[in-house]
């Protein structure tokens, strides 16, 4: 069976990972997924973050709190495999 999933289900939520939309939380703080960028509107500051910077600030936002939730997301490697 090959596995090509785009997004990681936890006890909690169902985190999409490889989502292309800007994620809006709060009024305060976005989260540009294609393109990997933090925004904070307040202080008009943008910073860039890498894939998994970008997975456990998803995660922290969207209320996944256990550890191996977050570790599943984080560290999960979207290619094919064999099974």
């Amino acid at each position: 069976m090959y596995i090509d999933t785009v997004s990681v289900v936890t006890e909690s939520k169902l985190i999409d990972i490889n989502g292309k939309d800007i994620i809006d939380y709060g009024s305060e703080i976005s989260v540009d997924c294609c393109m990997n960028k933090i925004h904070f509107h307040g202080k008009k500051l943008t910073i860039n973050i890498n894939e998994k910077q970008k997975r456990l600030v998803m995660c922290l936002f969207n209320d996944v709190n256990r550890k191996q939730d977050i570790i599943k997301v984080v560290w999960y490697e979207n290619h094919k495999g064999i099974s």
